[in-house]
């Protein structure tokens, strides 16, 4: 038996490949649950992913558009991720530049009913700037609703817009639990949006749009999924390994949860994986463990640190 070993590189570099390698999702069962919204070319709100060009507008980062296949257009980095603020979008529209695809790392992320497995997190408001959210909430700052405990009800803390994610994500080059998110549009209240569970729904498209041209977008009411990589040892400046969401937290909490552009920023630029669910039809959530297997190439480092 003989190996072969050779250096690689980080992601971003499309010369080769862009490092990406797989993907996979697997069950615990024969319920296959959970879907998700499959990025489309073109110039409707399914073009979430920005890889290649649109209207001749060119995308840098994966010209080949490498990443625009993940899982079926359902998971992206975060760097490639629309951010529009009028159509559902998953990504901040500021400051794309500071979020680096060289960071991104391979995740497992798991998805189970075992509420001892379940990640302590921050609740974005995905509501668009057009429609009125509980509390005025900005897009992609805290949802202005109470914190939750793992049944759903409020916590009592006196805190807002923290829930609880139904799993966890682990740097796999590392073997650091990760940060994560995940997002409501609390203007969807028919659609889950407004109670802070992590609970997508199988509606993809609302009524016809005569302004748009498009039906509009449900996405599931805005349930996406964050994870967030360990990129820096800057207490003021890094999303650390996982610490509860307490560094994203007191982030967007700052000025009285309408925190300014650098406070954000600090919380973005570290944002690696978003993926957007939607409930498969006729199924119910968490009928099983789901398990995603994102793979990159990432360099070996001797005595690795962030």
């Amino acid at each position: 038996m003989s190996v072969f070993v050779e250096q690689t590189i980080d992601p971003g570099n499309v010369d080769e490949g862009n490092g990406f390698i797989s993907a996979r999702v697997s069950y615990s069962g024969t319920k296959f649950w959970l879907t998700g919204v499959p990025d489309q070319d073109g110039t409707s709100p399914l073009n979430w992913i920005r890889s290649g060009s649109v209207d001749g507008v060119d995308y840098v980062g994966d010209e080949d558009q490498v990443y625009e296949k993940v899982l079926n257009g359902t998971w992206a980095p975060y760097k490639l991720a629309s951010h529009a603020d009028s159509v559902m979008s998953p990504t901040w529209s500021k400051f794309k530049s500071l979020n680096d695809l060289k960071n991104l790392a391979g995740v497992d992320i798991e998805i189970t009913p075992d509420k001892s497995k379940w990640t302590r997190c921050p609740v974005f408001e995905i509501g668009d700037v057009m429609v009125p959210t509980v509390g005025g909430a900005q897009r992609f700052n805290l949802r202005m609703s109470p914190s939750v405990d793992k049944e759903g009800k409020p916590d009592g803390s006196g805190t807002m817009g923290m829930g609880w994610f139904p799993g966890f994500a682990i740097n796999v080059e590392t073997g650091e639990r990760l940060n994560m998110a995940f997002g409501e549009n609390s203007w969807l209240q028919q659609s889950n949006g407004r109670d802070m569970i992590w609970n997508p729904t199988s509606e993809l498209f609302g009524n016809f749009n005569q302004n748009t041209g498009f039906p509009d977008p449900i996405f599931g009411g805005g349930h996406y999924i964050y994870v967030f990589g360990h990129n820096g040892d800057s207490p003021n400046d890094d999303v650390p390994a996982y610490d509860e969401g307490a560094f994203i937290y007191n982030k967007l909490s700052e000025n009285n949860f309408n925190p300014g552009d650098p406070s954000k920023r600090r919380v973005f630029k570290d944002a690696m994986w978003v993926g957007v669910p939607l409930l498969a039809s006729n199924s119910n959530l968490l009928e099983n463990i789901v398990n995603i297997n994102l793979r990159v190439t990432k360099p070996y480092r001797q005595n690795f640190a962030p």
